[in-house]
């Protein structure tokens, strides 16, 4: 509040109703600034809150993802073992089927149950072909769903 020109008891002071009301109407200034600033205080509280709360949602997405990428590591490592192991099946299938083919070819007239037998062994052989294909595909899917993951958990 400004005073006017010149003191108390001088020509153009306030009276004491004019120092009253510009004194009111100060209060009334700033007791709405007040008001003002509490709304926006509590505004900034709740947003405040509404960022932890995003905050630990997201931390615990972020944890979850984590725990699902561990889960698909771990799944492509079993099935990588598994993939392995059937394709050393295979290849030793593979070997025990050319060396009994042979056997049984070079065998004195070549019996017909021979080469039934010889026409089942190279049969199975195709199906662990298969069987270790789909398990290859399923891997490289793990892989590649494993890579994605990482992307997202990191």
């Amino acid at each position: 509040m400004v005073a006017p020109p010149g003191g108390i008891g001088e020509e153009g002071a306030w009276a004491p109703e004019e120092q009253v009301q510009a004194l009111r109407a100060e209060l009334e200034q700033v007791s709405f600034e007040l008001r003002w600033i509490h709304c926006e205080h509590r505004a900034l509280e709740e947003h405040q809150a509404q960022a932890r709360l995003m905050h630990q949602t997201v931390l615990g997405q972020r944890t979850q993802l984590a725990q699902q990428v561990a889960s698909l590591q771990a799944e492509v490592e079993r099935l990588q073992e598994a993939c392995a192991l059937q394709e050393q099946r295979c290849l030793q299938a593979e070997a025990e089927i050319r060396e009994l083919s042979r056997a049984l070819l070079s065998a004195a007239g070549v019996p017909q149950r021979a080469m039934a037998q010889a026409a089942a062994l190279e049969a199975q052989i195709e199906q662990w072909k298969q069987a270790y294909t789909a398990l290859d595909a399923e891997c490289e899917r793990l892989r590649a769903a494993l890579a994605g993951g990482r992307g997202l958990a990191g």
